[in-house]
């Protein structure tokens, strides 16, 4: 449960085509502001927001300026929701802090690094999932 298969990074970008991943993704955006699109709605998001996105959902993003985001793909996170949703961070930036420590172990090789992988993956869906409530 909440088991990261796969952490990236966009520099900036303009535009992002439509796709659907079988696993939730989650997207903090780093730099800029942009657009989501979904079947039924569109999603504005800006840096410092989290948009969460269920497995099979199609979606693409696009921004007139360009943005920048760190994007995580997890199996089976323990979420009680079912459609899009922006959250964002806290003024301290704990969020961010903790994708790009999944950035750097996803692509590390150190030894302890799935086992922290595991617990990122753990950790940002308790913070998620605080953010929505609070």
């Amino acid at each position: 449960m909440n088991d990261i298969t796969y952490v990236g990074k966009h520099t900036v970008i303009y535009t992002v085509s439509r796709h659907a991943h079988e696993s939730w993704e989650f997207v903090y955006c780093t730099y800029g502001s942009g657009t989501f699109l979904f079947d039924d709605r569109s999603m504005d998001y800006r840096a410092g927001d989290v948009v969460i996105i269920p497995p099979m959902t199609p979606h693409s993003n696009a921004s007139a300026d360009g943005f920048q985001n760190i994007h995580i793909n997890m199996v089976s996170p323990a979420l009680s929701f079912s459609s899009p949703l922006l959250l964002s961070d806290d003024s301290n930036h704990f969020l961010l802090d903790i994708f790009n420590a999944a950035y750097f172990h996803f692509y590390s090789d150190r030894k302890e690094a799935s086992a922290l992988l595991s617990i990122y993956g753990d950790l940002i869906t308790c913070y998620l999932s605080a953010y929505r409530t609070g």
